[in-house]
């Protein structure tokens, strides 16, 4: 009766049969209610324009009320979805690529933490949603997690990388020419992200591997020359600190290193041919 005052007669009159499909109706209600409450006019507005929207909201705010709290900070969230004409490609590394750039000039961020916490929340809605109206296979579901899941450890892996080399200078080695160049340096998935087979809970067991040993070119700092060992260790470390740090909106991803070679005794960071060995 109170949603009755706030809605829409249109959007009233599916209200039953969806909340019928829902695995929680009286939380989904409840959930909706605070929508209602909390949306700004002009959003409810929109929402009657777009009925599908109504779907969406439903349907998480009876399958997540973690994912719901997103919809309830920024209501306009269903409708964004409604317009988007690509809500139903699976998309590709690339594709989400792209969208955390434009994510990140839309919505900057000095905390990459949480920015990266929230690009994760909105792709993690939309999977749901893709997952649950099954509009995707399990196949498909999985994969996209897994992407979007290298796509966010790629940024945090750009942007400690930058903050790093500022501080010590690009980590170098002699190659066989004896040209002077950057050793390289890459996060290995392996569980399930590894197979790309990630679900919505699953944490995600990674290594790191650096190409060469050598030194840093040294940077603006006194003694800012370190071993390359050293610069990946600390790169390593502040990928992981990244993805970790708990945020308001939680944690990007738990990580665990324990499958790294020599366990919680090896290196943080190994070269690709201790690796090997």
């Amino acid at each position: 009766a109170r949603l009755e005052q706030q809605f829409a007669p249109g959007l009233i009159a599916p209200l039953a049969s969806l909340l019928a499909e829902s695995p929680d109706p009286d939380g989904a209600l409840n959930l909706l209610e605070r929508y209602a409450v909390g949306a700004p006019p002009d959003v409810l507005a929109d929402l009657s324009r777009h009925p599908t929207a109504m779907t969406y909201l439903v349907v998480i705010f009876g399958y997540s009320a973690f994912l719901a709290e997103t919809f309830l900070a920024e209501p306009e969230l269903p409708v964004q979805f409604v317009r988007d004409r690509n809500f139903n490609k699976l998309k590709s590394k690339e594709d989400l690529m792209q969208d955390f750039a434009r994510f990140a000039t839309t919505s900057p961020d000095h905390w990459l933490s949480a920015q990266l916490a929230r690009f994760k929340r909105r792709n993690y809605l939309r999977i749901v949603l893709k997952d649950v109206l099954h509009l995707s296979t399990l196949g498909e579901t999985t994969l996209e997690l897994s992407s979007l899941a290298d796509v966010i450890l790629n940024n945090a892996l750009l942007y400690c990388d930058q903050e790093l080399e500022k501080r010590y200078g690009l980590p170098q080695y002699r190659d066989a020419q004896g040209r002077i160049v950057r050793s390289g340096f890459s996060i290995l998935s392996l569980g399930k992200l590894g197979g790309n087979e990630l679900n919505y809970s699953s944490d995600v067991d990674l290594t790191f591997l650096y190409s060469h040993d050598g030194e840093t070119a040294g940077g603006n700092e006194p003694e800012s020359v370190i071993s390359n060992k050293e610069y990946f260790v600390r790169l390593a470390r502040a990928i992981t600190r990244t993805i970790t740090q708990v945020t308001p909106q939680g944690l990007v991803f738990r990580v665990d290193l324990r499958l790294r070679p020599e366990g919680e005794q090896g290196d943080l960071a190994i070269s690709l041919k201790s690796a090997a060995e």
